[in-house]
């Protein structure tokens, strides 16, 4: 059988078509990667550690006399299943407690610390801390890692570095999100 013109003209035709098909399907793939992540940072809990002062005007919890750790979620969506990890250094082991494993945004809890040394352990504040470091009890900086997982179940890592520096403690996120 014999191919006329519109033989041809409907095969360009057809490439064509398939061509754009192709396009938009890898346009609508982007499309719906780039929503996702969009999704995923308006629902992100952003873990923090501040020192909040005596008295802070700053303190969502009860006043005190001293000044304390606060573990904060400043993100727009809740942390589940908050992890601090435990730290260990030369037979010595650094615990922390905040609470429940739920950080609601906008909240804020005092994270207190326990250093045990052999059989007996020390419950610590900010200072107590800056002495470790300082005395060598702890190294200088420490890294703390705090693990949460987002409404969506994508897990974040905030590592914070510690160091004492001109006589307070300095905090630094050490590493951004994954």
């Amino acid at each position: 059988m014999r191919k006329g013109p519109f033989d041809y003209v409907s095969l360009v035709v057809l490439i064509f078509t398939l061509a754009a098909v192709v396009y938009y399907t890898a346009e609508t793939v982007r499309l719906r990667k780039a929503t996702q992540r969009q999704i995923e940072a308006s629902i992100r809990p952003v873990i923090g550690i501040r020192i909040e002062p005596p008295d802070s005007p700053f303190s969502r919890t009860q006043r005190r006399e001293e000044r304390r750790l606060v573990l904060h979620n400043d993100g727009s969506g809740p942390a589940f299943n908050v992890v601090v990890d435990d730290f260990t250094y030369d037979g010595r082991l650094l615990q922390f407690d905040w609470g429940s494993g739920v950080i609601r945004p906008g909240e804020a809890r005092d994270l207190v610390f326990h250093l045990k040394e052999d059989n007996s352990g020390t419950n610590g504040t900010v200072n107590e801390f800056f002495y470790w470091m300082t005395k060598g009890q702890l190294p200088t900086p420490t890294t703390i890692s705090i693990h949460c997982v987002s409404g969506s179940s994508h897990r974040y890592t905030y590592q914070f570095s510690f160091e004492p520096i001109a006589g307070r403690v300095v905090i630094s996120l050490k590493e951004h999100p994954e």
